[in-house]
């Protein structure tokens, strides 16, 4: 516990986090105790003879004296791992859920580079699955499974908005891990009544008070903007939250989050900015029932740090404002076929590219950036009045 370790060690320890000298070392001045209690934190499972054997000697002879002491590196006892059902779909132009190519014993799916993945209302026929995890996969199959499957894990890995939805839509699972979103509504999360452990990585969490009802106990989320409403939240999640990490669409101070009342809390990350390094410091010292892992966000980074906000909402879709240092820029980015469906479009985002395209030059609209990537239609302008055509012409012949 951080409370065996003197306040002088962990405010040290903290500052050197906090430092742009990569070579001080953090543990400076402690106890083998001390530096055991903190690789323990920073390492968990961690044993006592590879924290002595992974202390660098410089000033520390008594490391190197604890190390002598333990002897030799105790044996590793060898886990023999179930080989269970586990199916793998990888390149695939399409994979069809009700397929007999999939084990209805099957109890771990992954889908890897998938272009279309459908009939998710047949997704409740595998009575075994434990976890889907899917990387690089899109869908043109709105109709999410009919009653929720029960699920240990879910993953997904860069995949398309549409089937990031459908997949939640379709599962109730314990740990959920998205990987490369782009906004992200965390809404789609509300009925997952069983969550427990989030880790979201996204250009833009939205709706952060929709993880108010869960068990969360691990809760990870960028890119989040850091208001009232983020604060209301995580009060009501005091009771289950342990772990805690939170990136801001800015930088934020302690003041934002309810330590206080986060008494189950052991754990919190965060990016500190040079603006709020010593209040956190202070904060951190002040508070040695939690361990702070504490980056720093150098003041003379050379590269502009990018802000990401939700500018407008224009007929149900988001518009980005992006800005990185003095460049501000306008974003269109998801899942845009649906839209586009209402007036009779087949195709893919692609094919909506192009066919976007052609009308922006015969109405001789300029200034629009596109990419289509991963099932996702990307538009980039410098006024957010293009992006507005953009959006009228999705949804109108």
């Amino acid at each position: 516990m951080l409370t065996s370790i003197r306040p002088e060690i962990l405010r040290y320890h903290y500052s050197s986090r906090l430092s742009d000298d990569s070579i001080t070392l953090w543990y400076q001045g402690a106890t083998f105790e001390e530096y055991f209690e903190l690789c323990k934190i920073m390492s968990p499972g961690v044993t006592r003879w590879t924290a002595a054997r992974s202390s660098p000697s410089d000033g520390v002879g008594h490391f190197l004296a604890e190390l002598e002491k333990l002897g030799a590196e105790p044996v590793k006892v060898k886990t023999v791992e179930l080989d269970l059902p586990y199916v793998r779909f990888v390149r695939q132009k399409e994979c069809d859920v009700a397929s007999r190519e999939l084990p209805i014993d099957a109890v771990h799916i992954h889908l890897d580079r998938i272009k279309n993945v459908k009939s998710w209302s047949d997704l409740d026929r595998f009575r075994l699955l434990n976890s889907v995890s899917a990387t690089l996969c899109g869908t043109e199959d709105s109709t999410p499974c009919e009653s929720r499957r029960s699920l240990a894990i879910v993953d997904v890995c860069d995949c398309s908005p549409r089937f990031e939805r459908v997949l939640l839509q379709s599962t109730s699972s314990a740990k959920i891990s998205i990987g490369y979103s782009t906004v992200f509504d965390l809404d789609l999360l509300r009925d997952h009544t069983e969550l427990e452990e989030l880790f979201l990585s996204s250009q833009l969490a939205r709706n952060f008070d929709a993880l108010a009802a869960l068990p969360l106990r691990d809760l990870h989320v960028s890119s989040v903007h850091m208001d009232k409403r983020v604060t209301q939240t995580l009060i009501k999640l005091k009771k289950t939250l342990t772990e805690l990490s939170l990136v801001g669409t800015e930088p934020f101070g302690p003041d934002v989050i309810p330590l206080s009342q986060l008494k189950k809390l052991t754990r919190f990350s965060v990016t500190v900015d040079p603006e709020f390094r010593d209040a956190w410091l202070e904060v951190a010292c002040a508070s040695p029932h939690i361990y702070f892992d504490m980056s720093y966000a150098a003041a003379h980074d050379d590269e502009p740090k990018q802000k990401v906000t939700v500018a407008e909402i224009y007929r149900d879709i988001d518009i980005l404002e992006i800005k990185k240092g003095k460049k501000t820029l306008f974003e269109l980015s998801g899942e845009m076929t649906e839209y586009a469906e209402e007036r009779g479009f087949e195709g893919d985002n692609g094919d909506l590219e192009d066919e976007l395209k052609e009308r922006a030059r015969a109405f001789k609209v300029r200034g629009l950036k596109w990419s289509s990537e991963g099932d996702t239609l990307v538009v980039q302008a410098a006024k957010i009045e293009a992006l507005r055509w953009v959006i009228d012409a999705i949804h109108e012949e």
